[in-house]
């Protein structure tokens, strides 16, 4: 009996898990819509010359041209770089375990990948002895220029990292990096190792740049500070990108980036809840097969169907709540 229980656990474990997962996407898109909405409700164009002490508070444009105090510095090159941001990208070639479905049921597939994050290879199947990741040896991050400004305005970092960058940095085909050794140019990327045989380990990385040119930020006026946008839950809005560009235009990328973030999210939620739905119909069949035999009596139907209704019914009714709250 204690074994028939387990898949009746793990099932709604699942489908609580889908249910958090589904309430906190939720308000977070609900948050940003708010906050979206309040930008363009009480948005106030703002010179970049000085700062004004009649718009403390207020939602303020700000576009015009950048200054910092000096050079952005990175480190693993020992080198300096005159932009505003500069962003380290960096992948290691790491090992990825897949299960696979094979004519005599099913096997384990191991195969290289390149991986920002680290892939824990004690989790694999086999322990990691085989097929071991090392520690990451350099990981992807942003430098940002010291004392950076529009105008007279200074800005939270969440603001000035909002501004893509896009602008490729220059470097020779062979550069050298502190205690990793030299990489080669190959493409778009440096290269520790042979990028057609990369090795466990193996690294490649670029960097992109934001120029010291005209911004736009949008961001809330504290004490000559331009702040980001934030509600009582914590939920931010950085809004931020290089040229002049209207506030509209601003929100409206935000919205598209939000809705496809939800919508991902959202299509997680729904395989989390298919899935708990399965377990729960076959668990039905061990524990109480009249009733699966009413539900209709196949578990990938009753599982799916379930799945399915409980999906929309979670994110119908968090949907509603968050926007009619």
């Amino acid at each position: 009996m204690s074994k028939s229980i387990v898949p009746l656990v793990v099932g709604l474990l699942l489908v609580v898990a889908a249910a958090l997962a589904t309430v906190w996407n939720e308000r977070r898109a609900g948050a940003g819509a708010d906050l979206r909405g309040l930008v363009q409700a009480e948005l106030v164009e703002a010179g970049h010359q000085e700062v004004e002490p009649a718009l403390e508070g207020e939602i303020l444009r700000v576009a015009g041209p950048v200054s910092a105090d000096g050079h952005v510095r990175e480190p693993a090159l020992d080198k300096s770089f005159p932009v505003l941001r500069l962003d380290r990208i960096v992948e290691t070639a790491q090992w990825r375990e897949e299960e696979i479905v094979t004519q005599g049921g099913r096997d384990l597939r191991y195969h290289l990948v390149w991986s920002a994050s680290r892939i824990d290879s004690s989790r694999f199947r086999d322990g990691g002895g085989a097929h071991p990741n090392p520690p990451l040896r350099l990981e992807s991050e942003r430098f940002l220029a010291p004392s950076p400004r529009l105008g007279a305005w200074s800005a939270d970092h969440a603001l000035w990292h909002a501004i893509r960058a896009t602008e490729p940095v220059r470097l020779p085909d062979r550069i050298e990096l502190s205690e990793l050794g030299p990489f080669s140019r190959g493409s778009d990327w440096w290269w520790s190792g042979d990028p057609d045989r990369p090795a466990p380990g193996d690294i490649r990385l670029r960097y992109r740049s934001v120029p010291l040119a005209r911004v736009t930020l949008i961001g809330r006026a504290q004490d000559g500070r331009l702040t980001t946008l934030a509600d009582e839950q914590g939920e931010e809005l950085a809004l931020g990108a290089l040229g002049d560009v209207p506030a509209d235009e601003l929100v409206g990328k935000a919205a598209t980036l939000s809705a496809t973030e939800t919508w991902k999210l959202r299509l997680l939620t729904l395989a989390v809840f298919l899935l708990g739905g399965f377990i729960l119909a076959f668990a039905l069949k061990r524990l109480a097969p009249e009733l699966l035999a009413e539900l209709g009596g196949n578990i990938r139907t009753t599982g799916g169907l379930g799945g399915l209704l409980m999906w929309l019914g979670a994110t119908v009714t968090v949907w509603l709540l968050v926007r009619f709250r």
